[in-house]
């Protein structure tokens, strides 16, 4: 898929067949809108005649290197069990008959971007939202997973806490001497992953991008959380520590309801400084502000910061 007309066209093709396959011939799909494209991967917004409108994501990258929708779709039934606000799923079909590409199928849900609204709001706004966020870990953190790893393999081949991170980070962090940074930390710190809390439902993308939140009633709440490509059967605090690292999704409303039901466990602050340093050499961002956080839990972990 080369220019914007190409891709537009192929996808509003594609749209055609999968929503006359799971809604219905009789449906009428009347626009196709991109909301986002990268190698392998589409998502777009279907506007239905007489329907709510819908968000397709289409995947063509080979699970093992990129993302897994039957395991995001396992992870969105899961979540909304437990009552994570979550879109309403209506079809994850990974056989590839859609000419070589797997997808996932999902009721759009109406509001904005956490992140485009947090900064105009008051403190007891912002306050609303926090809590919902810390009711929303905690529910996912309800879910017990019966091993690490990713979701919908089988117990017997499900690893330790200490090899699942080692494994996630092999799989995440892809530049040899970043990687290398990893394994020597969870050798030399691999005390620290014994006896810690079982596995969880882990969302591993929790950002304010990630966050729809709309005005009900006089007060801002969380509507929808979204994005689940990355879920796994992880350790409950992997998404409280990535979550401290992006803008305006913890505060003191967070901290509160959070511990109030979690309280910290033995270990929780040094383990906290690796998951955030596996986060940080995940990504190659070259900004200031990304570097400066590396150094800075490189020097709390007493190693020097890769170039």
């Amino acid at each position: 898929m080369d220019d914007d007309a190409d891709l537009l066209e192929q996808v509003a093709a594609l749209a055609t067949e999968v929503v006359t396959r799971e809604i219905g011939r009789s449906s009428s799909l009347i626009d196709v809108q991109v909301i986002d494209a990268a190698e392998g991967q589409v998502s777009a917004r279907l506007v239905m005649s007489g329907r709510p409108q819908f968000v397709l994501k289409l995947v063509r990258t080979d699970p093992a290197a990129g993302v897994d929708l039957r395991s995001a779709g396992q992870a969105m039934w899961l979540a909304a069990d437990v009552g994570v606000p979550v879109p309403r799923l209506l079809a994850v079909d990974t056989s590839r008959w859609l000419h070589g590409w797997t997808y996932l199928l999902a009721e759009h849900v109406d509001g904005l971007l956490w992140r485009k609204v947090a900064a105009e709001l008051d403190p007891q706004q912002r306050a609303t939202v926090h809590r919902d966020l810390a009711m929303s870990v905690l529910a996912m953190q309800s879910v017990t997973l019966p091993g690490f790893g990713r979701l919908g393999i089988p117990s017997a081949d499900r690893p330790d806490l200490f090899a699942a991170v080692r494994q996630r980070a092999d799989q995440r962090v892809h530049v040899p001497q970043r990687r290398d940074l990893i394994r020597y930390l969870l050798e030399r710190d691999a005390g620290f992953f014994v006896g810690s809390d079982g596995p969880v439902l882990t969302h591993d993308d929790l950002h304010h991008g990630n966050i729809l939140v709309r005005e009900k009633d006089g007060y801002w709440r969380v509507v929808a959380v979204l994005d689940w490509d990355k879920a796994w059967a992880g350790p409950g605090e992997w998404d409280v520590a990535r979550m401290v690292f992006w803008d305006d999704m913890t505060g003191r409303t967070f901290w509160e309801t959070y511990r109030a039901s979690r309280s910290r466990s033995p270990g929780e602050e040094h383990r906290r400084l690796i998951y955030q340093l596996i986060w940080c050499l995940e990504h190659e961002w070259p900004h200031a502000r990304h570097r400066a956080d590396t150094a800075a839990l490189c020097h709390q972990l007493g190693v020097h910061a890769p170039t």
